[in-house]
């Protein structure tokens, strides 16, 4: 499978695309996906997955985005992104 842009400058194989899209990273995409929908629980009042002090949930102005980001960077997010690409099965990454 190749790939071509508009300018066909570029050509992208299949080898390449899957290294574009590495196992253990996320797109701009599914990154705000994850963050928004953990900004939606807390807001809803789900527990948070991190310890934040008093002063530091101040500081963040207990704005739920913010809370779901720093969950996010620090890796505790139960949510799960299931991605189909056209030449394999789909993958899921966690």
């Amino acid at each position: 499978m190749v790939a071509k842009s508009k300018d066909s400058q570029y050509e992208l194989s299949a080898a390449e695309i899957d290294n574009t899209l590495a196992k253990d990273t996320f797109t701009r995409y599914e990154k705000a996906r994850i963050i928004g929908s953990r900004a939606l629980q807390i807001a809803q009042g789900a527990p948070l997955l991190i310890k934040l002090t008093k002063k530091k949930l101040e500081e963040l102005h207990f704005n739920p985005i913010e809370i779901a980001k720093k969950e996010f960077e620090a890796g505790k997010v139960p949510i799960s992104v299931r991605r189909s690409l056209p030449h394999e099965k789909p993958a899921v990454q966690k």
